[in-house]
């Protein structure tokens, strides 16, 4: 029988050469023997899905890997919300990072600041609170220039003061240098003291 990596040896030859047909069938299968696609099944549909501009279809599979749990790499969850945004997906890709945020290791601080700035270019403020409070409820750093392009955004709409409170309570490891000991700070309610050292 075979196994998910005999699997996504064919599902990746399939999908150079654009046979889209047979590699949904393939992936149905590996359904079917209750095999678990794995970070390579998903990632060569999804890469293969926007080559074919099939838009919907990678966002499905991207929807449904970050809710197996599995770990997207920087590098193509950037990639992926950079394309999705680019055709109209920005709240999807919201909800996505949302989702990859339930799990360690968090999601890179360059894929909060994709969606953050696609959500304020769509005028989605409401969102651009939860996601931006999602990081920093993680401590994630926010750059300089994301806090200074949050901020213009919510400034243009009068609410400045929305986004500060936000800002303002930060949780520790925020935008802020470590200590030399290399030890985080401290600061903040204890409860974010303990999910540091989790």
């Amino acid at each position: 029988a075979m196994d998910v990596a005999g699997y996504n040896n064919i599902i990746m030859r399939f999908c150079e050469n654009e046979m889209m047909e047979e590699v949904e069938k393939l992936f149905e299968e590996l359904w079917m023997k209750s095999l678990a696609p794995d970070v390579t099944t998903y990632r060569t549909l999804i890469d293969a899905y926007f080559k074919a501009e099939r838009v919907d279809d990678a966002l499905e599979m991207y929807t449904k890997m970050a809710e197996a749990g599995l770990r997207v790499i920087p590098v193509y969850a950037n990639r992926w919300f950079s394309e999705l945004i680019a055709n109209g997906k920005v709240v999807e890709s919201a909800q996505i990072l949302t989702k990859m945020g339930e799990r360690d290791p968090k999601p890179d601080a360059m894929s909060y600041d994709i969606v953050i700035r696609g959500l304020c270019e769509e005028g989605n403020l409401d969102m651009t609170l939860d996601v931006l409070g999602q990081m920093v409820s993680y401590s994630v750093g926010v750059t300089p220039t994301l806090r200074e392009f949050v901020s213009e955004a919510f400034k243009k709409e009068g609410r400045e003061e929305d986004i500060e409170k936000i800002l303002v309570t930060r949780g520790p490891g925020y935008a802020a240098p470590r200590p030399p000991s290399g030890r985080p700070q401290l600061e903040g309610p204890p409860q974010m003291a303990g999910q540091l050292a989790a």
